[in-house]
């Protein structure tokens, strides 16, 4: 989030973060193996209907 924010793609007043911590695990917390496959950062982005096409192919590209 902080190299979005620093490239201008995402302004900080429009990203929300949000724990779910044992609420959303993807296996269950019965290993240690599992609990640190459920430890992890999912990054979900929106895009403005209005945004063009060619600024979402500079978001893929990472520019």
């Amino acid at each position: 989030m902080q190299t979005l924010q620093q490239q201008q793609l995402a302004q900080p007043s429009r990203v929300k973060a949000e724990g779910r911590d044992e609420s959303h695990p993807l296996v269950p917390n019965t290993s240690a193996k599992n609990r640190a496959r459920n430890r992890r950062v999912e990054i979900t982005l929106l895009v403005a209907p209005d945004a063009t096409q060619a600024e979402l192919n500079g978001l893929a590209r990472g520019n």
